[in-house]
């Protein structure tokens, strides 16, 4: 959330809620003398059901495909929705007070994931970069992977 890992039982700016898609446009320089420049055209709130812990990947299905998933590393969990390109938000459910989407936990085992990408409609794959000494234990054995998860 704030782009930093801090340790200890209650890490301070490690809150849910604050995840947020920004979408930018991209100036390039005029002439040399000239800098780039990024645009912010909009900020994105994520949905409520997808208040994770922290953000580590996000990966959409195909070129402009409705089809998200938002992978947090500290949760352990990918959250899968739908993305509208027209209004540039996440497409909420037509009934009131339910979620927009579907959390699905990783297993609790030695796979840490960080990185995510649609293979298709059904399956994503996941991969964990090179595991820190802050990390669990556990996120060594399988650190710099590459995991298939089918989605049910």
């Amino acid at each position: 959330n704030f782009c930093k890992t801090i340790i200890g039982p209650d890490p301070p700016g490690l809150q849910r809620g604050n995840g947020r898609l920004v979408w930018a446009t991209y100036r390039a320089p005029e002439d040399q003398y000239d800098e780039c420049i990024w645009n912010v055209e909009k900020v994105i709130v994520l949905p409520e059901d997808a208040f994770l812990l922290d953000y580590a990947a996000i990966a959409f299905h195909g070129d402009f495909g409705e089809d998200v998933a938002i992978v947090s590393q500290e949760d352990a969990a990918v959250w899968v929705g739908k993305f509208d390109w027209t209004e540039m938000e996440f497409v909420k459910n037509p009934i009131a007070g339910e979620p927009a989407g579907q959390i699905y936990h990783f297993p609790r085992t030695d796979d840490c994931h960080k990185g995510a990408a649609w293979i298709d409609a059904e399956r994503l794959v996941l991969t964990s970069d090179k595991s820190k000494r802050i990390q669990d234990h556990r996120c060594m054995t399988k650190d710099q992977s590459v995991h298939i998860m089918s989605l049910p």
